[in-house]
């Protein structure tokens, strides 16, 4: 949650009723994707302009709608999604510097 343009660290669900259907994102108990989008429509910052970091299929998504997606001590079928894979906190703190 965001309030006064800060995240107060609470997390609602999105997505409390999964569904088998349509769009796979929402197969999950949460959407990441959905709330990367949400929050940079919050925040008024472009997706193209934002790093996200995940290791899990249920990440894939949001690595997808990122600017810069890194796959974070990933299986493959998650670092395939990624722009970068990484296993090193130092190699994703360098990207974030550049961004």
């Amino acid at each position: 949650v965001v309030h006064e343009n800060r995240f107060t660290g609470e997390v609602r669900m999105h997505n409390k009723h999964p569904v088998k259907e349509g769009d796979e994102c929402r197969m999950h108990s949460i959407c990441k994707r959905d709330v990367l989008l949400h929050l940079c429509k919050e925040l008024d910052i472009p997706p193209e302009h934002t790093i996200a970091v995940g290791d899990g299929e249920v990440d894939i998504f949001m690595l997808e709608a990122a600017g810069l997606g890194i796959a974070f001590n990933a299986p493959e079928t998650v670092r395939k999604h990624a722009d970068i894979a990484a296993s090193d906190l130092i190699e994703i703190l360098k990207y974030a510097r550049e961004v």
